[in-house]
């Protein structure tokens, strides 16, 4: 069940690692970043050891193919041209 509380928290907290750490939401995807950082907000209070085995469990059966890394303008995705 979602408070008011709770969800005045991870909204701050969104907004402060926007301001600090995130820089800019992009654009294109801003779902995925949000998703990301509700992942490291769920996951806060888990030690190093748990975060790694979720990590590792939820990537059994995955598959990260050339055409996914890819830019729709032909660079990679990090890249700026």
């Amino acid at each position: 069940m979602a408070h008011t509380r709770g969800i005045e928290n991870f909204r701050s907290a969104l907004n402060r690692a926007r301001k600090d750490t995130l820089h800019e939401i992009g654009p294109k995807r801003p779902d995925r970043c949000v998703a990301g950082f509700a992942g490291r907000h769920n996951d806060r209070d888990a030690d190093a050891p748990d975060r790694m085995a979720g990590i590792v469990g939820a990537t059994v059966g995955r598959r990260l193919r050339r055409h996914d890394l890819i830019a729709a303008n032909g660079l990679y995705s990090g890249a700026q041209g």
